[in-house]
């Protein structure tokens, strides 16, 4: 180029982005264009892959195709360290970046290979039409593949792992869903075409003249046998029943239940009910006349079976595993519905009343004394009861959550236990 007279107005370029030792060049270059030269012909575009960056599948495939580029390429990462000079290092840096370049360009060219492949095949294959899909479940599972993409990125983390376990069991539950509701959808479907095909009948023969003959006695006698014939049972479990009703008695014929039950009382009683009137619990009434053996005794046949169910021995304490479970003990349980019986006796105007004419000073003192708490100050009048009972009642509250949330042993065992979910899952069919 040197000595060239066509060349004119060089330039040399700096600009800070360029950290080489080379400059760019800028001149201008005369030329006359003659018939003997052919004429110039545009160069061809540089053709680049076009992928579609939002697609997530698209995505994962790029990734992979790039890592296995990039896995070629970790043996020269050391050896840019090893180079003896600063000129040295520079040049096989800039190797090696252009490597990696090409390794972006043969990943981009590879995906977009594989996507076109893809796309003939499935355009090939008769696609089964998928009722469910729609975007709700399009939209999970979009989340499924970013949560697999995070969760392989990040070394099969277990904070990733997590993550995509959840994705896809949203996806199943919705999944599940939709398929469920499939038969709804069909018979809403069929009932619209039914009723526009009746409503289009009905309108065909709206002015038509059309009689029907049927005799009176036979719609009676349809209506009759409709209403009062019973269908045929050919499995009739009511001998089965019977059975087992007459076993049991025989069984338990000798055994004291501690129940006097008279049926002629108990229907002369009902029968004297007054019109609105209607037979109900006791409320209450039924704890205070429990001695505090039979209490024992229900608590204890009570922690017998949550233990059996748990599976721990008998020996253990029952009050820790009851607190750990979110479940009332039965003293505490009994106390408050003798309590509730009491207030409500009080809050009554009509037994309050009764309470008024029949109970002095000591027979409030014994109303008050059954509930088995002891103060300083005895209660003298029933609004004194109501207010001692309202304050054991949240006395008894209090205690359940501080045990709940302070004692240690209640902490740990709930921890075990929620380690299982199976028992966890059977206890909570069990209360509920």
């Amino acid at each position: 180029m040197k000595g060239d007279s066509n060349i004119s107005k060089i330039e040399i370029l700096s600009s800070r982005s360029n950290l080489g030792d080379h400059k760019a060049l800028k001149c201008e270059y005369n030329i006359k264009i003659n018939k003997i030269y052919p004429s110039l012909k545009q160069a061809k575009p540089i053709q680049r892959p076009k992928i579609d960056w939002n697609d997530l599948k698209t995505r994962e495939i790029y990734q992979l195709k790039l890592n296995k580029e990039l896995e070629k390429l970790e043996s020269q990462v050391t050896s840019l360290s090893e180079e003896p000079t600063l000129e040295r290092t520079k040049v096989a840096l800039s190797s090696f970046l252009n490597q990696i370049s090409s390794a972006l360009i043969t990943a981009a060219h590879r995906t977009q290979n594989e996507n076109e492949t893809r796309k003939k095949i499935s355009q090939k294959k008769y696609k089964k039409k998928k009722n469910w899909w729609d975007s709700t479940m399009e939209h999970l599972h979009n989340k499924i593949v970013v949560a697999y993409i995070e969760y392989k990125a990040s070394s099969f983390a277990e904070v990733y792992k997590t993550k995509y376990l959840l994705a896809k069991t949203n996806f199943r539950k919705q999944n599940l869903h939709s398929r469920k509701e499939k038969h709804s959808k069909n018979l809403n479907k069929l009932f619209k075409m039914e009723r526009t095909k009746f409503w289009k009948t009905k309108n065909k023969m709206k002015n038509k003249d059309i009689r029907v003959e049927a005799k009176f006695e036979d719609i009676k006698n349809e209506y009759v046998n409709f209403f009062n014939t019973h269908n045929e049972v050919k499995h009739n479990k009511t001998e089965q029943i019977n059975e087992k009703v007459r076993a049991f008695i025989e069984t338990y014929k000798n055994t004291d239940f501690k129940i006097d039950i008279r049926p002629n009382t108990i229907k002369r009683l009902v029968n004297e009910l007054t019109n609105g009137k209607s037979i109900v619990l006791m409320y209450g009434l039924e704890t205070c006349d429990l001695k505090k053996t039979e209490i024992n005794g229900i608590k204890r046949t009570e922690g017998n079976i949550i233990k059996g169910i748990i599976g721990v021995p008998t020996r253990c304490k029952t009050t820790d595993l009851l607190h750990s479970l979110n479940i009332d003990e039965t003293r505490i349980y009994l106390e408050n519905q003798k309590l509730d019986f009491i207030l409500r006796l009080i809050n009554n105007k009509n037994t309050k009343s009764l309470l008024l004419e029949h109970l002095d000073g000591d027979g409030i003192v014994h109303l008050w004394s059954s509930t088995a708490y002891i103060f300083e100050d005895k209660p003298k009048t029933l609004d004194e009861v109501a207010s001692l009972c309202r304050i054991v009642s949240y006395l008894n509250k209090t205690e359940i959550d501080s045990e709940k949330r302070i004692n240690d042993t209640v902490k740990n065992i709930k921890k075990v236990l929620g380690a299982n979910s199976a028992i966890t899952f059977l206890l909570d069919r069990i209360m509920s």
